[in-house]
């Protein structure tokens, strides 16, 4: 551990905060240009060479077309961007938390908050996201009134990692403003601050899915559809086309022929197929071993590679009809993937709440926080074993309960202490299990070595009187953790 006075235990002091890779050495692993414009160092993009941004929108472009690609990216933005949220207080003053709220709500009233949740997602498809957040001065305060996604094509990063925008059709860049640009990035790294994509790492089985259905349309054609076969003699041709015939008695019989060719395909419908008298014709069937089954291969086990880029699954744990196992890990990779952009959108708020505090209330102002209000799935257990405890123990939430435990903010209750205890012994096994854990710790730690020792435990955390019922409590515990008083 590092000494925190001011003199550190080290020869040369610089050699605490120096950079360890000069930026010299960085630019030479990574590309630049002439303007210390650092270039994307994916290595799907530089296999491309579409490194730069002007071509590097449009290659995410042609991938988002694929239907696989598209399901996953609407099925992510479905479940993302349906959270509920809200702006707790934290530290923060009641006025700055108000004033913040106010803000949300008028974001929020003018749609901006979905709209740019959904944009902040797509952080993950192509590595960042920049978003413009436009402010005007009123009823006191500067605030947001505007918040707009910028092309990836015009804004850059220079060797000092700062924003750099480029104005369409002009080489020229600038720095971007100060508080102006909400800059969204995934895993970034020393190397790579465009940060990292997944559609380009979608992009080998697109393309052997785009070129697989060509393979597949060729073979179709070829081996896949019926023949018709005619045969001619020079005889029929000349009388079908007398033009070919030269004014010194030649014939072109290879123009002809194409003339025929022409002439079949013109009087040819569905099902239908006019030919002169003294043409034979007939039907060549494809080869009866002919299928489309290794293209409907290529295609799921490209469709599967795309899925596990997306979900994190691979195709072994993929929700299967009968499987509860894999279903349940198929969801849990999901819920990850909806985790990972729950992240992403609760640190961009909480930037721009930063920004919104600094402007108005100065740097040294607490800020409050924007979080997602989470499900109240699973909870009810929990609220049952606190119900317990007070309804059994007498004991009494105060206003940091709610806060903590309730996710309620300190102007959504009032904490009443007027009601009267109730006592109901049916109660047992939900104290019981509150109190696991903790005897559990204390009976590892060897605070617990007899029954008398137990009993004072629980009865010192449950603050009940009756010992018929602290005994009734402690004998649960004694066979739920096979303890040995």
């Amino acid at each position: 551990m590092l000494n925190k006075s001011k003199s550190l235990p080290v020869t040369n002091q610089d050699d605490m905060n120096s950079d360890l890779i000069d930026m010299m050495s960085l630019l030479y692993m990574v590309g630049y240009n002439y303007q210390n414009i650092m270039l994307n160092p994916d290595i799907i993009l530089r296999k491309l060479q579409v490194d730069d941004p002007w071509r590097e929108a449009g290659f995410y472009d042609q991938i988002m077309v694929d239907d696989m690609v598209q399901t996953c990216i609407q099925k992510r933005k479905r479940a993302s961007t349906a959270l509920k949220w809200r702006i707790k207080k934290e530290e923060s003053s009641d006025v700055i938390h108000e004033s913040v709220k106010n803000n949300f709500k008028f974001l929020d009233r003018k749609g901006l908050i979905r709209n740019t949740n959904q944009n902040i997602i797509k952080t993950l498809d192509t590595g960042r996201q920049f978003i413009d957040t436009k402010w005007r001065y009123f009823d006191g305060l500067w605030q947001v009134f505007d918040l707009t996604p910028l092309p990836l094509e015009c804004l850059l990063f220079d060797i000092n990692n700062d924003i750099q925008i480029r104005q369409l059709g002009d080489l020229q860049t600038k720095p971007a403003p100060p508080y102006r640009v909400l800059k969204v990035t995934n895993d970034t790294t020393l190397k790579n601050k465009y940060g990292d994509s997944l559609l380009t790492k979608c992009y080998w089985p697109v393309f052997f899915k785009k070129n697989a259905i060509q393979f597949a349309n060729v073979w179709l054609e070829r081996d896949g559809m019926p023949w018709i076969i005619t045969q001619y003699d020079t005889a029929m041709l000349m009388e079908l086309f007398p033009s070919r015939k030269s004014d010194s008695g030649g014939f072109d019989a290879e123009g002809a022929m194409d003339d025929f060719i022409d002439f079949i395909k013109s009087k040819s419908g569905d099902g239908l197929l006019v030919v002169p008298k003294g043409v034979e014709v007939k039907i060549e069937n494809p080869a009866k071993d002919g299928n489309m089954d290794n293209y409907e291969k290529v295609k799921n086990s490209m469709n599967d590679a795309i899925i596990n880029i997306y979900t994190g699954h691979v195709a072994t744990t993929k929700p299967t009809s009968g499987k509860l196992g894999n279903e349940d890990k198929a969801n849990t990779d999901w819920d990850s993937v909806v985790n990972d952009c729950k992240e992403l959108i609760t640190s961009t708020w909480n930037t721009y709440i930063s920004w919104y505090v600094t402007i108005n209330y100065g740097e040294k102002a607490p800020c409050p926080e924007f979080e997602f209000i989470e499900e109240q799935k699973g909870k009810k257990e929990q609220a049952d074993i606190w119900t317990g405890y007070m309804d059994k123990g007498g004991l009494r939430p105060t206003e940091k309960f709610y806060i903590n435990h309730a996710d309620l903010q300190s102007d959504e209750f009032t904490v009443d202490f007027s009601s009267p205890v109730k006592t109901d012994n049916n109660n047992d096994n939900l104290i019981t299990k509150a109190l696991s854990n903790d005897i559990k710790a204390m009976a590892e730690d060897g605070l617990i070595g007899d029954w008398a020792t137990l009993t004072k435990a629980v009865q010192s955390r449950t603050r009940i009187n009756d010992m018929n019922v602290i005994n009734s409590i402690a004998a649960n515990i004694v066979n739920e953790l096979k303890l040995e008083v």
